[in-house]
């Protein structure tokens, strides 16, 4: 089997089909969207309410001419606030449209929720049409990519559900690299410069794939005579998309240098990927629960389904079948030794990342431990050893893909970039990779390469489809086995019903807030109660920040990806139930002028602390409904200074890792 050549483009009717369906799966999938639209949000109130606030905060800044964007009003008095996290700046573009259009923050969070998959599932059904599959072949990798597992698993996290414009930009970077035009790199350019407005996660990401492409057609275009046209469409496109990625990346590179957040962070096994999560379904897919507990870890549910599997497997081993005469002896001696060094290395990797996240801690003891240095040493050789051979000897090595002369260079691009992305997502690879390219050790969650290694598995899927069908006899026949399969496919994926838990509209916010936005005196403001005490931030400051939507003052409150010193230092002495001693003398040097106490939700003894907190220097200038309000008068206070306003990598509540 051999992948096909790009094809034409589908027909304005296949597009309208593919639409149609996929608003359908996504309709029922989110069932039932059509009743909780308004006034809900899925799955929980975490991370949604927190990616939510980010849209707020962009778009509000979008009125505003985008004066203060990075300088959002969290952990006061910290600046450049926003690169703790994402920007999403062009969805929160959208969200500010459709308020302009009636539409308030929660129908549009919900827009962009189901859209995503609409969307994503159209652009790998459009790229994967295009490639060459026949339309029932491009349908089923829609759905696989689009519904796949690993992004239910990510539904808290719509940073990494806007991808639709990936498959796109990545066949419009290798349609300009095969044939340089100025319409060709208008279109990736296009596409380049919005994809950089949204996630920092997967602007940063999609660099992977496209180096691989590059790296990809790189022998063809050193083998051609690039004319001076070509020469300067590529000079160009080069100059615009640097400029792009300086304008994205560089307010996080200051803000993260001016943090001291560390460029490579130590072993992640909570956060990368490893064999097992290949095989570990959503908890939401009906056979989920069937999977054992134990082997469960945060983002890792990376199985892409039974069917979707399957047929990738059989398109790899009739992909394998295909090769040429064996090299020489000493050759296959050599491969097989790199071979054997990265499978030992891959093999270590494991047993060090469940040694670290071991199964039971009682199994902690019969593993290797350790960090991921020797894996990665392995790892690394054996497959730079491969490479080596590959690139000295051109002809095809034994125990290698089919012969490379015969692939489409598109297809051979897909696969190397799902490789390099697969490779990664695991932590042995990740870490001695975030030592060298700047900026990848701020990213968190290793496993969330996943998102591009599952579009190359269900481009393989398809393939594997398309080959299948190409062995029936009629059109007909064809036609219904490629119906059936997309069928199969959306049952398989459909997820029990959702949680849509309900959200207050700011219509329905309580009134100090509204008291809030009309104070000018208000510089900056600290909420409480805090629930307990500790070092650890909880998810109480998102509804926070959420209700600090309605008047935009800065809070001392915050949640994001990183957590300022000055802010733990503070909820290690602060507040049971206000601020006392040396949190107070804290509080006023960084010049925060008033307090906000939830009086229903402090114990007895609490309240009791709190009518006697009203001193000379703190005076109440709000009662009502439950909720207090208090002026902190200046003053220089005592007890031991706190520390300096920076950040560092904190672990979100339960051990989850906060969205990046």
């Amino acid at each position: 089997m051999i992948p096909p050549r790009p094809g034409p483009r589908p027909a304005a009717a296949q597009h309208a089909l593919a639409l149609a369906l996929f608003t359908a799966l996504a309709l029922v999938y989110f069932r039932p969207v059509w009743r909780t639209f308004a006034g809900h949000i899925a799955p929980d109130l975490g991370d949604p309410v927190f990616v939510l606030w980010v849209l707020k905060w962009g778009a509000h800044c979008l009125r505003d001419g985008l004066a203060g964007l990075w300088d959002a009003p969290i952990f006061f008095p910290a600046r450049a606030t926003l690169g703790y996290s994402e920007h999403l700046l062009g969805p929160a573009a959208i969200v500010a449209a459709l308020n302009a259009a009636g539409a308030d923050a929660i129908v549009a969070y919900n827009l962009l929720l189901v859209g995503s998959f609409v969307l994503c599932g159209w652009s790998a059904w459009y790229v994967l049409a295009r490639s060459g599959l026949p339309p029932a072949a491009a349908l089923f990798g829609g759905v696989a990519w689009a519904f796949s597992p690993f992004r239910g698993e990510q539904l808290s996290h719509l940073q990494i559900l806007l991808a639709a414009l990936v498959p796109p930009l990545l066949w419009t970077w290798d349609r300009l690299l095969a044939e340089r035009s100025w319409r060709r790199a208008g279109r990736f350019l296009a596409l380049y410069l919005l994809h950089l407005t949204g996630s920092a996660y997967l602007a940063y990401m999609v660099h992977v794939p496209l180096a691989a492409f590059l790296a990809n057609r790189l022998p063809a275009l050193r083998r051609e005579e690039l004319d001076r046209r070509s020469r300067r469409v590529l000079a160009a496109v080069a100059a615009i998309a640097a400029a792009g990625a300086a304008a994205a990346f560089l307010p996080y590179w200051l803000t993260w240098r001016e943090l001291g957040v560390a460029r490579a962070p130590g072993g992640l096994p909570d956060l990368g990927a490893s064999a097992l999560s290949y095989l570990t379904p959503w908890d939401r897919n009906w056979y989920g629960p069937l999977w054992p507990g134990p082997l469960r870890r945060s983002e890792n549910s990376l199985f892409a389904g039974v069917l979707p599997t399957a047929l990738a497997l059989w398109a790899l081993v009739e992909l394998g079948r295909q090769r040429r005469a064996l090299a020489p002896a000493r050759r296959q001696i050599a491969v097989l030794a790199c071979a054997g060094l990265a499978a030992a290395g891959w093999l270590l990797g494991e047993l060090t990342t469940w040694w670290r996240a071991p199964l039971h801690p009682r199994l902690a003891g019969f593993l290797p431990g350790g960090d991921y240095d020797l894996p990665a040493a392995l790892f690394l050789l054996g497959a730079g050893g491969l490479l080596a051979l590959r690139l000295r000897d051109r002809r095809q090595a034994p125990l290698a893909s089919p012969p490379a002369a015969r692939w489409p260079l598109w297809w051979r691009g897909l696969l190397l970039s799902g490789a390099l992305c697969l490779a990664l997502a695991q932590p042995f690879v990740y870490q001695p990779a975030a030592l060298l390219l700047p900026g990848l050790g701020t990213m968190r969650v290793p496993a969330r390469f996943h998102v591009l290694v599952s579009l190359a598995v269900a481009a393989l899927a398809a393939l594997g489809l398309a080959g299948l069908l190409a062995r029936l006899r009629t059109p007909g026949a064809r036609r219904f086995a490629g119906a059936l399969a997309v069928a199969l496919l959306a049952l398989e994926l459909l997820p029990r019903r959702l949680a849509w838990p309900e959200l207050r509209r700011e219509a329905e916010f309580p009134p100090v807030y509204a008291w809030l936005a009309g104070r000018s005196d208000v510089r900056a403001l600290l909420e409480l109660p805090w629930r307990t005490p500790g070092p650890t931030p909880e998810l109480r400051d998102i509804p926070i920040m959420y209700l600090g939507t309605r008047h935009w003052r800065p809070l001392v409150n915050g949640y994001s990806g990183y957590f300022p010193e000055h802010y733990q230092w503070l909820r290690q002495r602060c507040c049971w139930p206000v601020p006392q001693g040396e949190a107070l003398a804290a509080l006023r040097r960084w010049g925060v002028t008033h307090v906000l106490v939830h009086r229903k939700e402090l114990l007895r003894g609490q309240r009791r602390a709190l009518r006697r907190w009203e001193t000379a220097g703190v005076r109440r200038v709000y009662d009502r409904g439950g909720d207090l309000v208090f002026t902190l008068a200046p003053g220089e206070g005592n007890g031991a200074a706190p520390p300096p306003v920076v950040a560092r990598p904190a672990p979100a509540p339960g051990g989850a890792a906060a969205p990046r």
